[in-house]
């Protein structure tokens, strides 16, 4: 978990030799560590910067890269409208290099992955696993966008959790 995380790496190859025997994915991991399976998402989740929807595509690539996501939320008024990731934008940078006068919503997911705040660890890397993502975004009753639910999360999570406060102390 330690150099996924140093390398921000959702996945690292085995490999024996020069021959590739298979893959380590960080959500494989997460599920095998000890963690309370009933921890919420509120405990485990980044809270990235954002984009609205006119933003331009080339704005949300320079968040990205700058802060280093693979996806970030796009909001209007703080309510969740989709996600954008770097995966989107070099699809779109495929059909034409210059991403001048596109705006965000032209290649955003519009129906990407939620979880609650209360969601469980179990309930969230199941609900990863289902829909093949690597992320999901965590919004309250109202849709508005309260933070995102990362692989890289959950295993900084499991490798450092978080110290209980005990009585008495």
């Amino acid at each position: 978990l330690g150099k996924m995380k140093q390398h921000n790496m959702p996945e690292i190859p085995v490999v024996e030799g020069e021959h590739l025997r298979g893959f380590i994915k960080m959500r494989a991991l997460a599920k095998r560590r000890k963690i309370p399976l009933m921890a919420q998402a509120r405990h485990f989740m980044v809270a990235p910067p954002s984009v609205r929807l006119k933003d331009k595509i080339i704005d949300a690539a320079e968040k990205l890269i700058t802060r280093d996501y693979t996806i970030i939320p796009v909001t209007f008024n703080t309510v969740l409208k989709g996600l954008i990731s770097r995966r989107d934008i070099i699809h779109r940078m495929r059909d034409d290099p210059s991403l001048d006068g596109f705006s965000v919503e032209t290649i955003m997911n519009f129906a990407p992955l939620t979880v609650e705040p209360d969601d469980s660890v179990f309930k969230t890397l199941a609900q990863m696993e289902l829909h093949g993502e690597s992320s999901a975004a965590v919004v309250d009753e109202k849709t508005r966008f309260l933070g995102l639910v990362t692989s890289t999360s959950l295993a900084r999570m499991m490798q450092y959790p978080a110290e209980r406060q005990h009585k008495g102390s």
